[in-house]
């Protein structure tokens, strides 16, 4: 499970945790170079969106990789505008395979588990700051939690 206390990027203290874009950059290059995967746009947090993104291409399939800003969580979606503020989830399992190999300190988020409808269960992880950011922003999916632009 990918839910913890923190995981909308507000926190209640100082020690806040990074997963680097550098980091992430690093691990996604890595992975899909011996793939024959080409290294396309990329994009590092901000004050939003919560998450970096690169996009990957092999052949027609065009993947876009996103790496949680707080913590070593990676998802897949189809590429998308960041302006449009929605993330189309999907699954990449040839390279979430090869990553969770490598990399087993990483967690992928699945398309799946994205798609899954907040329940009053899921709140409970997070912390008091969070709890308001929900009631404000009303995110409908684990996936919009997760992954947001909210400032």
């Amino acid at each position: 499970m990918i839910l913890r206390n923190g995981i909308t990027s507000f926190f209640l203290h100082r020690d806040i945790p990074e997963f680097h874009f550098t980091e992430f950059a690093e691990i996604i290059s890595t992975v899909i170079d011996p793939m024959g995967f080409t290294f396309g746009e990329t994009t590092e947090r901000g004050i939003t969106p919560n998450f970096h993104t690169i996009r990957v291409k092999l052949l027609r399939d065009e993947i876009m990789v996103i790496g949680h800003s707080n913590f070593p969580i990676i998802a897949f979606a189809d590429p998308f505008e960041l302006w449009r503020m929605t993330i189309p989830f999907r699954d990449a399992d040839r390279i979430a395979t090869r990553i969770v190999e490598l990399y087993p300190q990483v967690l992928i988020a699945t398309q799946e588990e994205l798609s899954t409808r907040i329940e009053r269960a899921h709140l409970e992880m997070l912390n008091r700051i969070e709890l308001d950011q929900v009631k404000y922003w009303k995110p409908q999916t684990i996936g919009e939690l997760v992954f947001n632009w909210w400032d």
